[in-house]
């Protein structure tokens, strides 16, 4: 635990150092690696949320760019990278199927309607793992939640030497919330055991004779304690007092660290963001777009050539003299040189009608008019496309190759070159679940921690812990990917069983967020034997005799079945699945039994028939 007074020391040191920025980065360096955190999360954010011109990535002007095509790039950049992290940002909650992980609290608990209902802003501590973590985590690995009293209820106190302090209240209901504090807020730290945090919000403090909202404001972090620390009386002066903000006793510190890839450097540790990996080819996509189109509006519409004539315009001048164009100027009687205000410095006038059409001079007896030209008198020249191709195929490259460093599966790259092997599907999926699983492990973690965290500080030591279930395996797969899987399995001649198997992940796929349709699927793909064969293979099955016809009907109406079994038992399957499968095969038998029987009976009346109708006309 740190004394209060250490952490108003500490407040004081860090506004110092805040005075002083870096001219490299802009950034204060508070401490050893601060500056370099910070510009990583203002390079990652250029390609991860919607921002306006990157100044910093285009600082430096290409060669022979002139100023007013670089103001041309401020004026009309666009975001083409932010599909790509909108790409890996869903591919990252893919962990979070509901069939994957389970956390499971006491029955019926306090703790688990507060986790599940009662947390401020976010309503439950599942909508902000799903819905607000991932994307906090991809773009600030150095960033940390911190969870703290939503809201703290003070009373004021008399202490023995008369004076007043404002204290917490006691017996009051602590609602904890999550909150995200970004690497930049992060002023001071010794890594899992105290944090300074700078807030956004501001203190009152006084300018010259005005008082204004634009004080520091701290917090403080560490096993015990939360202080809160406020500037205070002249702004320029720096003075700060500091009051506790709440004691939890946790001997734990209630932020943590969002982490990544660890970088471990002798006595301090920080992370890169995964993201962070593709983000020097995702720039280069981005410069490489904004040249291209610079490039397209200057060169990419085609240019009007055609035959001028001379320009005969005559002026008058001030002094009443005569005087005519001459290769687009007309002499003053300054005897100065002024533009011709009929074809504006040109010297030639356009053969353009009025209606666009070009007239031609047409042969006389003594010239022979447009005819000596030896080019088409109106042509469109159009530029070179190696420039525009060049570029596009650039950046379609820096983009495969971040996609790939990020291990996205995409269907514009498989719609290219030659198709992936099943061998190669297989080592795809493998080299991105080892990608995903330290990232699913480490948002795990902080929830389980944010968990732990919350419950401490409602119940304290009555607080019992729940179970969180990491994910384990990891399906990447979309369900367009199963069916071209399914469909180059059976062309393969693969065993019917691999068959089943990717048929039956793909249901899973399917289903896996509905709990009723996950289970009748799941029955009938492991009652029907022979789901994956078609008609005709199941016709010569029949009649070799590996196929009973009962498989057949079961086949052909397992839905049906299934449906009947439920609505003639509600708690139908609240049963073990082995009972379920087997009165799903004794209905099907059932069925074929009757189709048999009313087929024996229908062959044997129309035998009777037939015979008698011989009978009568015997």
């Amino acid at each position: 635990m740190i004394d209060i007074n250490e952490v108003l020391n500490l407040a004081i040191s860090v506004n110092k150092i805040a005075r002083k920025k870096d001219k490299r980065t802009e950034y204060p360096e508070y401490y050893e690696g601060y500056s370099d955190r910070a510009v990583m999360l203002d390079r990652i954010r250029v390609h991860s949320q919607p921002c306006g011109f990157p100044a910093k990535l285009f600082r430096e002007r290409a060669p022979r760019q002139s100023e007013e095509e670089f103001d041309y790039f401020k004026e009309n950049y666009k975001q083409t990278t932010l599909p790509v992290y909108l790409d890996f940002q869903s591919t990252v909650t893919r962990v979070f199927h509901d069939t994957n992980w389970n956390v499971d609290f006491e029955d019926d608990s306090e703790f688990q309607k507060y986790c599940e209902t009662g947390i401020p802003i976010y309503g439950s501590w599942e909508n902000f793992m799903k819905g607000v973590l991932p994307h906090l985590k991809l773009t600030d690995a150095n960033g940390v939640i911190a969870v703290k009293p939503y809201a703290v209820e003070t009373e004021k106190q008399q202490l023995e030497d008369g004076t007043v302090e404002e204290v917490i209240a006691k017996g009051q209901e602590i609602k904890p919330v999550m909150v995200y504090y970004s690497t930049k807020q992060i002023v001071a730290e010794e890594y899992d055991s105290w944090y300074l945090i700078e807030l956004k919000e501001k203190s009152e403090v006084t300018k010259g004779s005005r008082k204004v909202k634009e004080g520091m404001v701290y917090e403080f972090y560490d096993d015990t304690q939360i202080i809160r620390i406020e500037q205070v009386g002249e702004y320029s002066d720096y003075k700060f007092q500091a009051r506790l903000y709440f004691e939890h006793n946790w001997q734990r510190v209630p932020c943590f660290k969002l982490k990544g890839v660890p970088n471990i450097a002798e006595d301090h540790i920080s992370f890169t963001s995964q993201f962070m990996y593709a983000v020097d080819l995702l720039d280069l996509c981005t410069i490489n777009q904004a040249v291209l189109q610079a490039v397209i509006n200057r060169i990419g519409y085609p240019h009007t050539v055609m035959i001028g004539v001379p320009c005969e315009f005559e002026q008058k001048t001030e002094s009443g003299l005569i005087r005519s164009c001459d290769h687009g100027y007309i002499l003053g009687d300054d005897n100065k040189k002024h533009i011709c205000p009929s074809c504006r410095g040109v010297g030639l006038r356009s053969k353009l009608s009025p209606l666009g059409a070009l007239l031609l001079n047409p042969e006389s007896a003594t010239d022979k008019g447009d005819t000596t030209f030896t080019r088409p008198a109106l042509e469109f020249p159009t530029p070179p496309s190696e420039p525009f191709r060049y570029l596009m195929e650039k950046i379609e490259w820096d983009e495969k190759k971040a996609r790939n460093i990020l291990h996205l599966k995409t269907t514009a790259s498989k719609a290219s070159g030659q198709p992936e092997t099943a061998t190669s599907e297989l080592l795809d999926n493998r080299a991105m679940s080892a990608f995903m699983k330290p990232i699913s492990d480490q948002m795990f973690g902080i929830g389980e921690s944010i968990l732990n965290a919350i419950g401490w500080m409602r119940y304290g030591n009555d607080y019992t812990r729940p179970v969180l279930s990491y994910p384990v395996t990891f399906d990447f797969y979309t369900e367009a990917d199963y069916l071209l899987q399914i469909g180059e399995a059976k062309k393969a001649g693969m065993p019917p069983m691999v068959i089943s198997t990717i048929i039956y992940t793909y249901l899973q796929s399917l289903y896996y967020n509905d709990r009723m349709t996950a289970m009748v699927f799941n029955l009938i793909s492991q009652t029907d034997r022979i789901m994956i064969l078609s008609n005709d293979e199941i016709e010569v099955g029949i009649s070799k005799g590996t196929i009973d016809k009962w498989e057949k009907v079961l086949h052909d109406s397992a839905i049906n079945f299934v449906d009947q079994l439920a609505f003639e038992n509600d708690k139908f399957f609240e049963q073990d699945f082995i009972t379920q499968k087997e009165q799903l095969i004794a209905l099907a038998k059932a069925t074929y039994d009757a189709i048999a029987k009313n087929a024996t009976l229908s062959q044997s009346a129309s035998t009777a028939a037939r015979l008698a109708a011989i009978a009568a006309n015997a």
